[in-house]
């Protein structure tokens, strides 16, 4: 008797059809009553409105939106806040030894030490992370723009190399053109 109990009360949790409501939802109408049913059984009779209703709640419960670390790393690098993104990363690299997004997080933290005019600009530090990407994550949707961004900071690093190395050699020229001149003009005030 007792199972055919527990039977009856499934099936009417089942009927009512509160098993499928997903978390948080409200039904348009709320259930308060179960209308009572009778179920004959050889020799047995139940009333379905002896049974307990069922609960239902009459608020919605609400679940704070938790961001995963990396989520929130990437909205803080959306904002360009480099310094931030750079430490969100990073931390989230460490929480997460073997994570199945670390060369997502790898290629926006290259990319965050890549951002010019922002004071936390690394270009060595990009190039490195770009390359940690492209060695442990060969598979990666990211080596491809990594590769590429790899070679065109190499070539930045090294045609702003050359730039000094003129500037450089301009200024030892104009300095010994300037001792020239001067010798130049002693020599022209004597007799």
């Amino acid at each position: 008797m007792r199972n055919l109990l527990i039977i009856c009360t499934v099936f009417a949790v089942f009927a009512s059809g509160c098993h499928r409501k997903p978390k948080g939802t409200t039904p348009a109408t709320p259930v308060t009553t179960v209308q009572p049913v009778l179920i004959t059984l050889p020799s047995v009779t139940l009333d379905m409105a002896a049974l307990p209703p069922p609960v239902v709640a009459a608020t919605p419960i609400t679940v704070p939106a938790v961001q995963s670390p990396l989520a929130e790393a990437n909205q803080i690098f959306l904002t360009g806040n480099c310094t931030e993104a750079i430490k969100a990363y990073e931390a989230y690299l460490l929480r997460q030894p073997s994570g199945d997004y670390r060369d997502e997080a790898l290629f926006n933290l290259a990319q965050s030490y890549a951002m010019p005019g922002t004071g936390c600009t690394d270009q060595n530090k990009s190039i490195s992370v770009l390359k940690q990407l492209i060695e442990q994550y060969p598979a990666s949707p990211y080596k491809i723009m990594a590769t590429l961004l790899v070679s065109l900071q190499s070539e930045l690093l090294q045609l702003t190399a050359d730039a000094q190395k003129r500037e450089r050699l301009v200024k030892e020229l104009t300095s010994v053109i300037d001792k020239v001149k001067q010798i130049d003009a002693d020599r022209r005030k004597r007799p």
